[in-house]
């Protein structure tokens, strides 16, 4: 799979995505993308958690980690392999 393809998915499946990670530590029925837009391998917009509106930011770098901000709670780091384990769930599902 290429790097571009790669981003695609994790973008268009941002949500599910941090949903589905471990690291996240809020209820995961309150995460919600409300609105997001992509420049290329940044995703920027806001979340809500619970009845709050957060802005985050997520950028993947050029070993293809990814990056997660969110003011007032902070960065989250998710490695290539944590994208490629999700990655191959998801095509499995998808069986």
């Amino acid at each position: 799979m290429s790097e571009k393809e790669i981003i695609d998915k994790i973008f268009a499946r941002f949500e599910e995505f941090i949903n589905s990670n471990s690291q996240m530590l809020v209820n995961r029925e309150e995460l919600k993308v409300v609105w997001a837009v992509r420049d290329r391998k940044v995703l920027k917009g806001f979340l809500r958690i619970g009845r709050k509106h957060i802005p985050f930011y997520a950028a993947f770098n050029e070993n293809n980690d990814l990056t997660l901000w969110i003011p007032g709670i902070g960065h989250i780091f998710f490695e290539n392999k944590t994208i490629q384990t999700f990655l191959e769930e998801e095509e499995e599902g998808e069986e």
